[in-house]
């Protein structure tokens, strides 16, 4: 998958269902991409579905390829993993494995509020 599908497959499982059609479109052209990127700050994790969090990954996942999303690295910036993954790219980032069904959003220096979805 492209990181725009893998995206897409997770966001149309991971976000509440209002603002589901809103990110899927805006993933869409570049400068929507943008505004993604600057909302994983702080606007994205009020909109994420809560009945997808996990406490944690499941041990196997950690090891996947992944796509990194983050106003620093840029828009789907292929990961060796989701464990290198989480360890570099700095924080207001959305990680998720290639297949768009497992997910890690860091909002903006709130160690604390790390969440792990499967979607």
């Amino acid at each position: 998958m492209t990181p725009e599908e893998a995206l897409t497959h997770f966001l149309s499982h991971a976000l509440q269902k209002r603002w589901r059609e809103r990110y899927i479109s805006l993933i869409q052209t570049k400068s929507g991409k943008k505004t993604f990127l600057n909302d994983l700050y702080h606007e994205l994790e009020d909109r994420l579905d809560p009945s997808k969090t996990l406490i944690h990954l499941p041990d196997e996942v950690w090891n996947q390829p992944a796509y990194s999303f983050n106003a620093v690295v840029g828009f789907g910036r292929q990961e060796q993993s989701l464990r290198i993954a989480v360890e570099v790219v700095s924080d207001g980032c959305l990680i998720i494995d290639t297949k768009g069904n497992y997910g890690i959003h860091k909002p903006e220096d709130m160690v604390d509020d790390i969440r792990c979805f499967n979607v």
